[in-house]
């Protein structure tokens, strides 16, 4: 299984060249292809801004979490979890990180995101909406 998407696909197929009877690609092209189809910066910025708006509103209920604990429960949420035993323990990891995302699944996840924290009673504004606290920080390189 792959989380490439169709289109990405196409593009490498499109982009590969006949060598020695074999269709090939060059690696620069291929890793260019493949650094546009995943997530932005500023997609990645705020995700990371409505992590830090989470802890910020979410008070006592989230006391002792950090930006990381939320990434990790949140991805894990929305992805499904991975179980890692060793040493007799039983780790829970997310099956997908936000790094692999493409620009689409990025979308649909902060999508989810903030509906998600508004059934927990945190509202999170996305940019553009009323107060822009996460657009402001998202300007100011946060």
């Amino acid at each position: 299984m792959t989380d490439l998407s169709a289109a990405t696909w196409r593009e490498i197929e499109q982009s590969a060249a006949m060598h020695d009877g074999r269709k090939m690609i060059q690696l620069g092209v291929l890793r260019t292809i493949l650094k546009k189809s995943r997530r932005s910066l500023d997609q990645n910025s705020l995700i990371h801004a409505l992590f830090d708006d989470t802890i910020k509103l979410g008070g006592e209920m989230l006391g002792g979490w950090s930006r990381e604990d939320v990434k990790e429960w949140a991805l894990g949420e929305y992805w499904g979890w991975d179980e890692c035993k060793a040493f007799g323990r039983t780790r829970l990891k997310p099956k997908k990180r936000s790094s692999r995302m493409n620009k689409q699944e990025a979308s649909d996840f902060i999508e989810w995101y903030v509906r998600t924290m508004a059934g927990h009673g945190i509202v999170l504004e996305l940019p553009g909406e009323t107060n822009g606290g996460s657009d402001e920080r998202l300007h100011a390189g946060a």
